[in-house]
């Protein structure tokens, strides 16, 4: 199972909201494991995206963000400096919160690691 951490701009009160809806309602058949910015378990809001991904590293969790502008160059920086980064899912376009919650459970049930460490992943 993939673990996420969302991003500070996706961590409206929606997508968090069906976030944890989905593990309510399937978590024993289709578990989400998700932790948002700001969150205890998660750093907190105003963190840089060079922490983030460095909390995805310690952690072992796929960043899931809507950031195109600087994450792709963070990631770049990473894999030349030789990190493993387990990945990073951006979402395309207007996607509902309920949508963003299936996409990333269906992900996190169907996906291998492989596939998304080191790279951008984009979805739908």
């Amino acid at each position: 199972m993939l673990k996420f951490l969302i991003d500070e701009n996706l961590r409206s009160h929606a997508i968090w909201q069906a976030i944890l809806d989905w593990q309510r309602k399937f978590g024993q058949t289709y578990p989400l494991d998700a932790v948002r910015v700001g969150q205890a378990a998660a750093p907190p809001t105003g963190t840089s995206d060079p922490e983030l991904i460095s909390f995805c590293i310690l952690e072992n969790r796929i960043l899931a963000s809507v950031d195109r502008r600087t994450l792709p160059g963070q990631l770049a920086q990473r894999q030349q400096a030789g990190d493993h980064v387990p990945g990073i899912i951006l979402f395309h376009g207007a996607v509902s919160a309920g949508e963003i919650a299936e996409l990333l459970a269906t992900v996190s049930l169907a996906g291998d690691p492989a596939e998304f460490a080191n790279q951008i992943t984009w979805l739908p």
